[in-house]
């Protein structure tokens, strides 16, 4: 095996080390593309080009890097790496699926809890001096703007039936504070 064509083989390993981030990434759209998570995802991706040839290349200094033996290196650099990125591939294939399923739930479920608080928020406004106008502007701003900060474990308690963390409490009332001068109230 010529130097060039161990060259080639490596430039390959590395390109499918990129891709496999680059598939993580098409597959978790709703991650954002932040620094954290492309960082996290292609510094993954090089080492997943890096941590297979580790032990190959153990193996070879054994051999005292002799070139007849470098395409059974490659071979296990490869089955390694193939190995590897399999993995991480499906983790993410497994991991995409269930964060759709989860977001389309949750999605649903702040839906419908922002629908139940503008009717008891209404309902509650009722006597409080302010124009049926007002009272539906600020009923909706909280009650959308509180079913998007909510956590998805505050979500779940909330749904549940239990009482109320104090998390959510604090939010419900920043919440409040920053619609009603949104609105005038």
């Amino acid at each position: 095996m010529t130097s060039k064509h161990l060259t080639q083989i490596l430039i390959g390993f590395f390109i499918v080390a990129l891709a496999v981030p680059a598939m993580r990434i098409w597959l978790m759209p709703t991650a954002g593309l932040n620094a954290h998570f492309l960082g996290t995802n292609f510094g993954g991706g090089i080492a997943g080009f890096v941590i297979p040839g580790v032990i190959p290349m153990i193996v070879w200094a054994f051999w005292r890097f002799r070139a007849q033996d470098a395409w059974t290196v490659i071979v296990m650099w490869g089955f390694f790496g193939l190995a590897m990125n399999a993995i991480i591939i499906g983790d993410a294939l497994m991991g995409a699926d269930v964060q759709r399923s989860d977001n389309k739930s949750l999605g649903k479920q702040r839906d419908e809890l922002a629908g139940g608080m503008i009717r008891v928020c209404i309902d509650h406004q009722q006597n409080s001096g302010f124009t049926e106008q007002i009272i539906k502007a600020y009923c909706d701003c909280t009650s959308y703007e509180l079913a998007k900060a909510v956590s998805t474990d505050e979500l779940k308690t909330f749904t549940s039936n239990q009482p109320a963390p104090r998390s959510l409490k604090e939010k419900a009332d920043e919440v409040a504070k920053t619609c009603g001068a949104q609105i005038g109230k």
